[in-house]
């Protein structure tokens, strides 16, 4: 269309090219609702300003419908290279833009550019985390620390394939983003406030005044700590001067500690302990007494001492045997209480109580068994003890051994017999079988004869 068909008294031969957008049923006439029309055309190289004209029929009603018009111009420029809007955004998240991420969660970045070709780079290396030709790349691992990720946008295709046919031209750009939680490995570092983590680690020397570490506290130089408090520690060289309290597992190389307070310990080397006293022992604990124990089997949680004790009577004047077992380290081990019967020098009788123990170390992680029975013809029984000293105590808290049910102790190793106990004949008697027979030879020995050989037989 020409100018003039426009309207345009001042175009005069000024050519037009005409677009006719048409509702496409009658459902639409009616505006109400947010209408965007869009043209795409291709335009002449010539750099300029050209005008182009929005002409409409439209009213409030079919009635009252009139034409409407109005003109726009429009700017043609050389193209040109640009890189703009770097942003990142979380991968869940790609439209809101983020500056602050938490350790290691993956960082969408996204940019705009007619770039053919990009190459983003983060610090500390020297590769590329991204290359190619999309606009958009994604940060799986994200970052430990504060970082600053720079954007390389070329005319060019893949730097690799580079033929030497063409001078690449470039942009750059870069973003900065934080880390909320960082891992941070700081030359020194002073605090005159708390310090509060999962993990402390300090390669040099160490002078802390006040820690409590709720996880790990490692240390490989000298450290000097006034008072702490910690989960698992590692140090090759320490020196407390105030008080040490480690609730978790402790690997200690050199240690000077005022007072410290171990849950759990391996000392690879030794352990001397002069100055002060050793507190490592717990309750001792009652498993067992009577006269007769069965064969029992028990688990030993910690290191501890397994002890049997055989009582007295109560009645020095009776017969009474009692035979305490316990089997550790593949052996039975037994002791015999009670009372005890012994003849004088002139085989007299004499009897007195018998209080009988033995203790026995057991290694933590292992069974052990105990067992006690008395034979038939005691005259008065004993009663039996065992106990168990343990060293320390269970990490949860809970008893530090623990007695096997009979479903559960099948394989327990039989216990000893008991051994009977026989009379003994008695020497008396057969001195007086000897001087009756010497009596009948001489036919008549006096009491004092008899009382004078009785004492050369008895020596």
């Amino acid at each position: 269309m020409t100018g003039e068909d426009l309207g345009l008294n001042d175009e005069v031969g000024a050519s037009y090219a005409t677009f006719t957008f048409d509702a496409k049923d009658s459902s639409v006439y009616k505006i109400d609702y947010n209408l965007v029309i869009s043209l795409t055309a291709t335009v002449n190289a010539e750099v300029g300003s050209f005008a182009y004209i929005v002409r409409e029929t439209s009213g409030a009603d079919a009635s009252t419908m009139t034409e409407k018009q109005s003109t726009f111009t429009l700017d043609k420029a050389a193209p040109s290279f640009y890189l703009e809007n770097l942003v990142a955004t979380t991968t869940s998240s790609p439209l809101a833009p983020a500056t602050e991420f938490a350790n290691g969660t993956a960082i969408r970045l996204a940019w705009e550019s007619n770039g053919t070709w990009f190459q983003v780079y983060e610090k500390n290396n020297a590769k590329p985390i991204y290359a190619g030709p999309g606009k958009t790349c994604e940060v799986s691992g994200g970052a430990k620390t504060d970082t600053t990720f720079f954007l390389q946008a070329s005319m060019t295709g893949d730097p690799g394939d580079d033929t030497g046919k063409f001078e690449p031209i470039y942009l750059f750009d870069s973003i900065t983003i934080t880390i909320s939680n960082p891992d941070l490995t700081p030359a020194s570092v002073e605090c005159s406030g708390g310090i509060s983590g999962t993990t402390l680690k300090a390669t040099g020397t160490a002078t802390l005044s006040d820690v409590a570490a709720s996880g790990t506290l490692n240390v490989t130089g000298q450290t000097t700590l006034a008072g702490a408090t910690a989960g698992d520690i590692t140090v090759s060289s320490l020196t407390d001067n105030g008080t040490l309290h480690v609730t978790g597992q402790s690997t200690l190389a050199g240690v000077t500690a005022g007072d410290t307070t171990v849950s759990s310990l391996t000392s690879n080397g030794s352990l001397t302990a002069k100055a002060g006293a050793v507190s490592m022992f717990g309750s001792g604990v009652k498993l067992a007494e009577a006269v007769s124990i069965p064969n029992t089997r028990v688990y030993a949680k910690t290191d501890g001492f397994a002890v049997a004790q055989v009582l007295t009577p109560g009645d020095n004047a009776k017969m009474s045997y009692n035979y305490a077992y316990i089997f550790a380290a593949g052996t039975w081990f037994q002791i015999q209480g009670g009372t005890v019967g012994s003849f004088g020098s002139g085989w007299d009788d004499y009897m007195n109580t018998n209080p009988s123990s033995m203790c026995l170390p057991i290694p933590a992680r292992t069974y052990w068994q105990y067992y006690s029975a008395v034979p038939s013809n005691n005259q008065l029984n004993s009663n039996t003890q065992i106990w168990w000293f343990p060293i320390g105590s269970t990490s949860s808290g809970d008893e530090t051994y623990r007695i096997l049910s009979e479903s559960e102790a099948v394989d327990m190793v039989p216990h000893p017999e008991v051994p009977t106990c026989e009379p003994v004949k008695r020497q008396i008697a057969q001195e007086e079988e000897f001087i009756g027979r010497l009596a009948r030879l001489f036919k008549s020995l006096d009491e004092g004869a008899r009382a004078e050989l009785a004492e050369l037989l008895r020596g």
